[in-house]
């Protein structure tokens, strides 16, 4: 049954019948804004439609969970010592935040350094991800 009038366009008649069967596709609409109910497999897209700046496929699903839930947090602090911090973290428990003015001795003041490791590899891999982390959070 159509609720079209008779003298409806061509192209009004093709809309009824494409979105006719809207109804019957089978999408979780309801868990696809929640990072802890949405499938596993969608969370990179949902990461990335939240702007998500740093994912790691090598996560475990619990950590890509929780990184997407702190998206919005993360970027509300974006450019603090804290967001930094939270963003290494989740690549590396060793690596923390020195600012110049804690550094002993004391660093050329509003200057950041990172510790340029001499390895190779795998090291050196995540030596360079946590460079392009820091410049995406750092002012």
């Amino acid at each position: 049954m159509s609720l079209l009038p008779p003298n409806a366009t061509l192209l009004e008649r093709a809309l009824e019948e494409a979105t006719a069967r809207i109804g019957a596709i089978t999408a979780p609409i309801d868990t696809l804004l929640d990072p802890y109910l949405i499938p596993a497999e969608w969370l990179p897209w949902f990461g990335w439609g939240l702007s998500f700046d740093s994912w790691d496929a090598d996560w475990t699903e619990a950590v890509k969970r929780q990184a997407v839930a702190e998206s919005i947090a993360l970027h509300r602090i974006k450019g603090t010592r804290a967001s930094v911090e939270i963003v290494l973290r989740r690549f590396d428990q060793l690596a923390h935040v020195v600012e110049w003015f804690e550094a002993a001795p004391r660093h050329t003041a509003y200057v950041r350094s990172h510790p340029a490791p001499q390895r190779r590899g795998r090291c050196a891999r995540r030596y360079a991800r946590h460079r392009r982390l820091f410049r995406s959070h750092h002012p």
